[in-house]
C-alpha cells in the first residue's frame, strides 16, 4: 500500500471531514504549516466534499507546501466537482405573414440553442499526495447539457 518512509521525520497532522462541506481545503484545515507536515485527512462514509459555485474544485491540497510535506488522503466518502450549466434553447421561427394572395411561406427557422459549460474537476493536487480511494469516490463535475434549438415558423394563411 504505502512504504513506511511516507510517515518518517515530519510532524503529523490528522484530519477527519466527518459532515458534508464544500471547497475542502487540506492546507488550510491544517493550519498552513510552514514546516515540513505529514497531513492525513480521512473522509467518513456518507460524506460529500463538493464544489460550491465559481471556486473550481471540491478538494484541493492548497498551494505553497514545504517541499518535503506529504498528504495522505484516505476517502470512504464522496469527492465531486460541480456540472456545468445547461445551454439556453433557441428562439422559436417566426411565422409566415397573411396575405390576400395565397399563403407566404414562414419567414424564419428558428435558432441555434447555446452550448453548456464545463464542469469541474474533483480535486486539484499540489503537493505529494497518497490516495486510498478505498469504498469511496472521486468524480469530476459533467458538463451541461446544450440547449435545443427552436422550432421552425410555420407557414402564414391566405
Amino acid at each position: 500500500m504505502f512504504s513506511s518512509s511516507f510517515l518518517q521525520r515530519r510532524r503529523r497532522v490528522f484530519l477527519t471531514v466527518s459532515a458534508n462541506t464544500n471547497n475542502y481545503d487540506v492546507k488550510s484545515a491544517a493550519g498552513s504549516p510552514a514546516d515540513a507536515v505529514e497531513v492525513v485527512v480521512n473522509v467518513n462514509s456518507g460524506v460529500t466534499i463538493g464544489d460550491a459555485p465559481g471556486t473550481g474544485y471540491g478538494l484541493r491540497t492548497g498551494s505553497s507546501w514545504n517541499g518535503s510535506s506529504r498528504v495522505w488522503l484516505f476517502n470512504k466518502g464522496t469527492i465531486q466537482g460541480k456540472a456545468g450549466a445547461n445551454g439556453a434553447g433557441g428562439a422559436g421561427g417566426r411565422g409566415g405573414n397573411d396575405s390576400d394572395f395565397g399563403f407566404t411561406p414562414g419567414a424564419a427557422a428558428g435558432g441555434a440553442g447555446t452550448p453548456g459549460t464545463a464542469g469541474t474537476p474533483a480535486m486539484l493536487v499540489n503537493v505529494d499526495t497518497a490516495i486510498d480511494n478505498g469504498p469511496g469516490t472521486i468524480s469530476g463535475g459533467a458538463g451541461g447539457l446544450g440547449g435545443g434549438g427552436g422550432g421552425s415558423g410555420g407557414p402564414g394563411r391566405g
